[in-house]
């Protein structure tokens, strides 16, 4: 599993001087399972310092150990919740709208972001604040480019990364009370201030 880790001022510093960590999954040759991975990328080309970045394949149980020194953790990854490709959703965690997957076993072999949160609730981890930053897909096929609707949504968040950190950092902000969601299109992510 790989982890990369990078930083940017725009991140950090505000009037709650709440740090964000910034996870990034997906496959980066599976169309627009992609996502997570390219934007993460853009960001980090477009940041200077403060924000810490980690690119994982999938998230599982080697996220406890990183969640312990945050303030704040947005997760971006692709997700599949029937909108259409392209739409943006900003979902507060955890959040019982987000499904866990189905497992056979004990194993933490496949585990996701969900199971990973409830283990470490279980074991009375304490956890930072956290925000999925989800990006609906449409095409997952081994070897695909990601689709033009993915695209553009990874620009609107690279345009809008610095007012998402603003929001994320501020624990009152609107943006934690409820799950938002911003179609192809929609101008207005990250929401209200």
């Amino acid at each position: 599993m790989k982890t990369e880790t990078t930083s940017d001022s725009s991140c950090r510093e505000g009037k709650s001087g709440a740090s964000l960590k910034v996870f990034a999954f997906g496959n980066p040759f599976a169309g627009d399972d992609a996502a997570g991975p390219a934007l993460l990328e853009g960001l980090r080309d477009a940041c200077s310092s403060a924000c810490k970045f980690h690119l994982l394949r999938q998230p599982g149980l080697e996220l406890l150990p990183l969640l312990r020194s945050g303030d704040v953790v947005l997760f971006i990854d692709a997700v599949e919740s029937g909108a259409p490709a392209g739409t943006l959703h900003l979902i507060p965690l955890p959040s019982p709208g987000l499904a866990a997957r189905a497992l056979g076993s004990l194993s933490g072999h496949g585990w996701g972001l969900t199971e990973t949160i409830d283990l470490a609730r279980a074991l009375g981890e304490p956890l930072p604040r956290m925000m999925l930053l989800g990006i609906e897909l449409g095409q997952t096929e081994h070897g695909a480019p990601r689709s033009r609707a993915v695209e553009e949504a990874l620009i609107t968040v690279q345009e809008n990364f610095s007012r998402l950190c603003a929001l994320l950092r501020e624990e009152e902000s609107l943006v934690w009370r409820l799950p938002l969601s911003f179609p192809p299109g929609d101008r207005s992510f990250p929401g209200v201030l």
